[in-house]
């Protein structure tokens, strides 16, 4: 399917749009466990397990404490937001790129819209660069990859799957985006996140993307 046929642009944010170089995410990791601990009365290493197998299990660990322990979700966003968000660079060449994509342009997350907006704002971004942000509370912190996620995004957005393409580090989340019919970019790291899912090969995966800023105006744009 080629780019002219897109309509719906569809961005992860987390190792997505800003790069997973920038070592900006295990800070929102280690608060994470830093929650259980607090949360749950253990000590760190013991929260850590916990954190793991709710992770496992749910999907985020937000999703399973919701489902657990029922915490307060606006208080866990601002816990895990006490970081250094200047870690994540200012990419105006991203921007620009991203602006020029022609026809509707989201982004599609697991994480708190408070937390996207404040990447978008280190990046560079305008708050009306993107259309809509999809998060975690959008889909009834049931996240991705399940179906039921982008389902719920697809009919909340009114985006049709066959024209839309996702932009994802996640290759567990690009393989339901592709068997629901999505287009499918895979942002390539290091990171153990990053290749989890490709186990029994990358079938699923369009494009593999070293570097996002690079693949929208040598591939993209200029196709267009």
């Amino acid at each position: 399917m080629p780019f002219s046929s897109i309509d719906t642009w569809v961005f992860d944010l987390d190792d997505t749009l800003y790069p997973a170089s920038s070592n900006f995410f295990p800070q929102i990791a280690e608060r994470m466990g830093l929650y259980v601990a607090e949360a749950l009365d253990l000590p760190l290493v013991e929260a850590k397990k916990e954190q793991r197998r709710l992770f496992l299990e749910y999907g985020t660990t937000l999703s399973g404490l919701v489902a657990e322990r029922g915490i307060e979700v606006d208080a866990y966003a601002h816990f895990l937001m006490q970081v250094d968000y200047g870690r994540i660079p200012h990419s105006p060449d991203l921007v620009e790129a991203v602006k020029q994509l022609p026809g509707r342009v989201l982004i599609f997350t697991n994480g708190f819209k408070e937390h996207a907006e404040a990447c978008l704002d280190q990046l560079g971004f305008a708050r009306d660069d993107f259309e809509a942000i999809a998060d975690i509370r959008t889909i009834d912190f049931k996240p991705k990859p399940r179906p039921i996620a982008f389902e719920t995004f697809f009919a909340e957005h009114s985006v049709d799957p066959r024209r839309a393409i996702f932009f994802e580090d996640s290759p567990k989340n690009l393989r339901t985006a592709k068997d629901l019919g999505m287009m499918t970019a895979h942002l390539v790291t290091d990171t153990a996140w990053g290749n989890m899912g490709l186990e029994d090969g990358n079938g699923f995966i369009d494009h593999s993307v070293l570097d996002l800023t690079e693949f929208l105006n040598d591939t993209v744009l200029k196709t267009l």
